[in-house]
């Protein structure tokens, strides 16, 4: 193949190639509550290992695990990028990100308050890829992106529970919410937060 593209590139030419794919049709009956309303439905499993501290409800997930069925993969690179990334966002989602809004308004309102998680947040993560082509995918693909970020809170939740006792129902599972079972009230202003501008 490299000598029919070095061929191509010494004679000026550009190679390319064309191809498509129609989804396949979707129905869904409002009424009656039934039909297909998606084409392809994603599977996986995930499994957390945390470290949780029980003086502080510090918590650290320290390793991760993930199984996902995408049909037939494609480009192992970028589903293997694309699972990672949503492990990545869905341990935020767990953790760490607070969205707190008073009349409308989102309280948080830098990076000092509003916390996402960092390379240092994100473990080692162990993931591998169930083949079962799809018949209606192109050559036999389904997705990962966003249905990859799904059971991520719910595993470290799990293993939040499975150390501490404490069933959490409510996220971020932060220190307060993991060490005394709720999560506190936050002062602040309404008024200034409409005009941008940070409380005390």
């Amino acid at each position: 193949m490299g000598g029919v593209v070095d061929h191509a590139r010494a004679m000026g030419l550009i190679l390319s190639a064309r191809g498509q794919w129609t989804a396949p049709e979707i129905t869904w009956d409002h009424h009656a509550g039934r039909g297909t309303p998606y084409m392809a439905y994603h599977f996986g499993a995930q499994v957390a290992e945390v470290e949780v501290d029980v003086r502080t409800g510090k918590t650290e997930v320290t390793g991760f695990w993930a199984a996902h069925d995408l049909g037939k993969v494609i480009f192992p690179q970028g589903a293997y990028g694309q699972l990672h990334g949503a492990i990545a966002q869905g341990l935020g989602y767990a953790l760490l990100e607070d969205i707190i809004f008073d009349e409308g308004y989102l309280q948080a309102v830098n990076f000092d308050e509003y916390l996402i998680p960092t390379s240092m947040d994100v473990p080692e993560i162990e993931g591998v890829f169930v083949e079962k082509p799809y018949s209606e995918g192109p050559y036999g693909a389904k997705n990962i992106a966003e249905p990859a970020m799904v059971p991520t809170a719910p595993a470290i939740l799990n293993a939040i529970a499975h150390a501490t006792g404490r069933r959490i129902r409510d996220l971020p599972a932060n220190l307060e919410r993991v060490l005394l079972g709720h999560g506190l009230h936050r002062a602040g202003s309404v008024r200034l937060c409409k005009l941008g501008l940070k409380t005390l």
